[in-house]
Protein backbone atom coordinates (compact mmCIF):
# COMPACT_ATOMS: atom_id res chain seq x y z
CA UNK A 1 0.00 0.00 0.00
CA UNK A 2 0.80 3.79 -0.03
CA UNK A 3 1.46 5.39 3.51
CA UNK A 4 1.92 9.44 3.53
CA UNK A 5 2.91 10.88 7.37
CA UNK A 6 2.83 14.58 7.82
CA UNK A 7 2.89 16.16 4.09
CA UNK A 8 1.57 19.06 2.34
CA UNK A 9 0.11 18.50 -1.49
CA UNK A 10 1.46 21.67 -2.75
CA UNK A 11 2.06 21.78 -7.26
CA UNK A 12 3.53 25.32 -6.63
CA UNK A 13 4.48 26.84 -3.04
CA UNK A 14 3.41 30.12 -2.29
CA UNK A 15 -0.09 31.67 -1.56
CA UNK A 16 -2.18 29.12 -2.34
CA UNK A 17 -2.24 25.34 -2.09
CA UNK A 18 -1.82 24.49 -5.87
CA UNK A 19 -3.19 21.33 -7.02
CA UNK A 20 -1.27 18.24 -7.33
CA UNK A 21 -2.04 15.98 -10.17
CA UNK A 22 -2.23 12.14 -8.76
CA UNK A 23 -2.74 10.96 -12.18
CA UNK A 24 -4.76 7.50 -12.30
CA UNK A 25 -3.87 5.41 -9.38
CA UNK A 26 -4.03 2.03 -8.72
CA UNK A 27 -3.41 0.27 -5.86
CA UNK A 28 -3.57 -4.06 -5.37
CA UNK A 29 -5.84 -5.77 -7.58
CA UNK A 30 -9.65 -6.75 -7.78
CA UNK A 31 -9.69 -10.20 -5.89
CA UNK A 32 -5.64 -9.86 -5.26
CA UNK A 33 -5.83 -6.20 -2.65
CA UNK A 34 -2.47 -5.57 -1.00
CA UNK A 35 -2.16 -7.12 2.34
CA UNK A 36 -3.11 -3.85 4.33
CA UNK A 37 -3.88 -0.73 4.33
CA UNK A 38 -4.51 0.65 0.83
CA UNK A 39 -3.45 4.23 0.71
CA UNK A 40 -3.22 5.95 4.33
CA UNK A 41 -2.53 9.80 4.55
CA UNK A 42 -2.42 10.84 7.98
CA UNK A 43 -2.01 14.31 9.25
CA UNK A 44 -1.83 15.88 5.37
CA UNK A 45 -2.89 19.27 4.16
CA UNK A 46 -2.80 20.71 0.37
CA UNK A 47 -4.80 20.26 -2.31
CA UNK A 48 -4.55 16.58 -4.49
CA UNK A 49 -6.65 15.36 -6.88
CA UNK A 50 -6.65 11.82 -8.82
CA UNK A 51 -8.15 11.45 -12.72
CA UNK A 52 -9.21 7.77 -11.54
CA UNK A 53 -8.32 6.24 -7.95
CA UNK A 54 -8.98 2.17 -7.40
CA UNK A 55 -7.78 0.93 -4.01
CA UNK A 56 -8.51 -2.89 -3.20
CA UNK A 57 -7.41 -3.94 0.40
CA UNK A 58 -7.30 -7.45 1.76
CA UNK A 59 -6.69 -6.14 5.90
CA UNK A 60 -7.63 -4.59 8.75
CA UNK A 61 -5.82 -1.10 7.47
CA UNK A 62 -8.64 -0.85 5.04
CA UNK A 63 -8.45 0.69 1.31
CA UNK A 64 -8.58 4.39 2.30
CA UNK A 65 -7.84 6.31 5.14
CA UNK A 66 -7.25 9.73 5.32
CA UNK A 67 -6.56 12.05 8.16
CA UNK A 68 -6.50 15.77 7.16
CA UNK A 69 -5.74 18.95 9.16
CA UNK A 70 -9.17 20.54 8.30
CA UNK A 71 -11.33 21.78 5.75
CA UNK A 72 -9.77 23.05 2.70
CA UNK A 73 -9.49 26.64 2.62
CA UNK A 74 -7.11 27.60 -0.04
CA UNK A 75 -4.06 28.41 2.22
CA UNK A 76 -4.65 25.50 5.00
CA UNK A 77 -6.76 22.21 5.54
CA UNK A 78 -6.83 19.45 3.28
CA UNK A 79 -8.95 18.79 -0.23
CA UNK A 80 -8.62 15.23 -1.82
CA UNK A 81 -10.26 14.86 -4.94
CA UNK A 82 -11.26 11.78 -7.09
CA UNK A 83 -14.14 12.08 -9.22
CA UNK A 84 -13.83 10.03 -12.33
CA UNK A 85 -16.07 8.17 -13.27
CA UNK A 86 -14.58 4.74 -12.81
CA UNK A 87 -13.36 5.30 -8.96
CA UNK A 88 -13.13 2.17 -6.56
CA UNK A 89 -12.81 1.35 -3.31
CA UNK A 90 -12.73 -2.55 -1.81
CA UNK A 91 -11.73 -3.69 1.00
CA UNK A 92 -11.59 -7.62 2.71
CA UNK A 93 -11.57 -7.54 6.43
CA UNK A 94 -11.17 -3.90 6.83
CA UNK A 95 -13.34 0.24 6.35
CA UNK A 96 -13.75 0.67 2.61
CA UNK A 97 -13.33 4.48 3.67
CA UNK A 98 -11.72 6.49 6.71
CA UNK A 99 -12.46 9.84 6.09
CA UNK A 100 -11.52 12.99 8.60
CA UNK A 101 -11.07 16.56 9.10
CA UNK A 102 -11.12 17.44 5.54
CA UNK A 103 -13.10 18.32 2.34
CA UNK A 104 -13.41 15.38 -0.21
CA UNK A 105 -14.60 15.76 -3.73
CA UNK A 106 -15.27 12.21 -4.30
CA UNK A 107 -17.71 9.95 -6.07
CA UNK A 108 -17.08 6.19 -6.21
CA UNK A 109 -18.52 3.93 -8.91
CA UNK A 110 -18.04 1.27 -6.61
CA UNK A 111 -17.28 0.98 -2.73
CA UNK A 112 -17.30 -2.43 -1.27
CA UNK A 113 -16.51 -3.17 2.37
CA UNK A 114 -17.08 -6.94 4.06
CA UNK A 115 -16.10 -8.26 7.36
CA UNK A 116 -14.54 -5.01 8.52
CA UNK A 117 -13.54 -5.13 12.32
CA UNK A 118 -14.66 -1.61 12.64
CA UNK A 119 -17.10 0.24 10.38
CA UNK A 120 -17.64 0.01 6.71
CA UNK A 121 -17.14 3.25 6.30
CA UNK A 122 -16.17 6.37 8.63
CA UNK A 123 -17.08 9.85 7.63
CA UNK A 124 -15.66 12.66 10.81
CA UNK A 125 -15.61 16.68 10.26
CA UNK A 126 -16.18 15.56 6.42
CA UNK A 127 -17.06 19.03 4.28
CA UNK A 128 -17.53 19.05 0.04
CA UNK A 129 -19.29 15.57 -1.24
CA UNK A 130 -18.70 12.14 -0.80
CA UNK A 131 -20.88 10.21 -3.72
CA UNK A 132 -21.10 6.08 -4.26
CA UNK A 133 -23.16 5.18 -6.20
CA UNK A 134 -22.89 1.17 -6.21
CA UNK A 135 -21.64 -1.60 -4.05
CA UNK A 136 -22.13 -3.72 -0.83
CA UNK A 137 -21.28 -3.03 3.19
CA UNK A 138 -21.59 -6.27 4.86
CA UNK A 139 -20.38 -7.54 8.36
CA UNK A 140 -19.27 -5.04 9.75
CA UNK A 141 -18.30 -5.04 13.69
CA UNK A 142 -19.14 -1.38 14.37
CA UNK A 143 -21.58 0.80 12.22
CA UNK A 144 -21.60 -0.33 8.59
CA UNK A 145 -21.60 3.84 7.40
CA UNK A 146 -20.84 6.05 10.29
CA UNK A 147 -21.40 10.29 9.94
CA UNK A 148 -19.90 12.13 12.49
CA UNK A 149 -19.75 15.90 11.92
CA UNK A 150 -19.39 17.45 9.22
CA UNK A 151 -21.24 19.20 6.51
CA UNK A 152 -20.47 17.43 3.37
CA UNK A 153 -22.97 16.04 1.07
CA UNK A 154 -23.25 12.38 1.25
CA UNK A 155 -24.73 10.14 -1.57
CA UNK A 156 -24.60 5.90 -1.09
CA UNK A 157 -26.19 3.51 -3.45
CA UNK A 158 -24.97 0.31 -2.39
CA UNK A 159 -26.33 -1.79 -0.14
CA UNK A 160 -25.71 -2.42 3.39
CA UNK A 161 -25.96 -5.47 5.39
CA UNK A 162 -24.85 -5.23 9.24
CA UNK A 163 -26.06 -7.96 11.83
CA UNK A 164 -24.08 -7.44 14.76
CA UNK A 165 -24.37 -3.28 15.00
CA UNK A 166 -26.20 -0.15 13.48
CA UNK A 167 -26.30 -0.10 9.55
CA UNK A 168 -26.74 3.61 9.93
CA UNK A 169 -25.25 5.95 12.46
CA UNK A 170 -25.23 9.82 11.72
CA UNK A 171 -24.31 12.20 14.42
CA UNK A 172 -23.40 15.91 14.88
CA UNK A 173 -23.84 16.48 11.13
CA UNK A 174 -24.36 20.44 10.64
CA UNK A 175 -25.44 20.57 7.09
CA UNK A 176 -24.97 18.81 3.63
CA UNK A 177 -27.32 16.46 2.57
CA UNK A 178 -27.04 12.79 3.16
CA UNK A 179 -29.04 10.46 1.07
CA UNK A 180 -28.79 5.67 1.14
CA UNK A 181 -30.42 4.29 -1.77
CA UNK A 182 -29.37 0.67 -1.95
CA UNK A 183 -30.99 -2.18 -1.62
Amino acid sequence: GVQVNQATFDATPGDMYSEVAGGSTVIGASGDGVGGAGMTLSNVSGNVSFTDLDIYADGAGGALTVGGTGSYAGTSGLRVAAAGATNTLQATGGPAAVLSNLTANTVWSSLTSSNSASTGVSLSNLAGTFSATAGSIASASGAAFQISGGTADVTYGGSITNASNNSIHISGNTAGTVAFGGA
